[in-house]
């Protein structure tokens, strides 16, 4: 962040700010985010992996935590996308 605040001439409180206005939500929200779209994706298409083997590829250590924001983020449990990516 700081390198980016440097190239831009601003602060990195500056830089978050413009963030938030131009995509309403936070750096670390948006960077989450994409970490859970992309979480999503390999537990509907990799399923040689369990579900503790994609939280911490997602760079969560805690497993309920990354099924909490998996939940909280698509509606459901990560077992339950990889069941219906299965079929199930």
């Amino acid at each position: 962040m700081a390198d980016i605040a440097d190239a831009a001439g601003l602060s990195v409180r500056g830089v978050q700010a413009a963030f938030n206005r131009h995509h309403g939500i936070t750096p670390l929200a948006y960077l989450r985010h994409i970490r859970m779209l992309l979480a999503r994706e390999r537990l509907e298409s990799d399923q040689d992996v369990s579900v503790a083997e994609v939280a911490r590829w997602a760079g969560f250590v805690h497993l309920g935590r990354f099924a909490g924001a998996y939940r909280d983020e698509f509606g459901e449990l990560p077992r339950q996308t990889r069941q219906a990516a299965r079929g199930w």
